[in-house]
């Protein structure tokens, strides 16, 4: 069976589809060249009730916590200290002229 077929036989939109035989999340599923780049899915029937739908919804990424405790770890030796980055500067917020003189050109009374 084509892409299109398939995904009216699973009840899901064409392009989640192609996007699942691009990833090869469907099984026995053949990309048949035509010309150039050009071809077409041969998708065996069998992949209806073996294929093994994703998880819906955005992958998670680790946390930051996880990161830093992974690139803590990657010593080259017990007796050496890990490197450890130096954090930016934090900017001060600028007091002492009000808006309003700002805006007037002159000075705040």
């Amino acid at each position: 069976m084509t892409a299109v077929e398939f995904a009216k036989a699973m009840d899901y939109d064409y392009s989640t589809v192609m996007r699942w035989l691009k990833d090869g999340i469907v099984p026995g599923a053949e990309f048949v060249p035509i010309s150039g780049q050009f071809g077409v899915w041969q998708i065996p029937k069998s992949a209806l009730t073996e294929i093994k739908l994703p998880r819906p919804g955005r992958k998670r990424r680790p946390k930051k916590v996880e990161v830093k405790k992974a690139e803590a770890s990657a010593q080259t030796s017990l007796f050496e200290q890990p490197e450890t980055a130096a954090k930016p500067k934090t900017r001060t917020k600028k007091t002492g002229v009000k808006k309003a003189a700002k805006k007037k050109g002159g000075a705040a009374k």
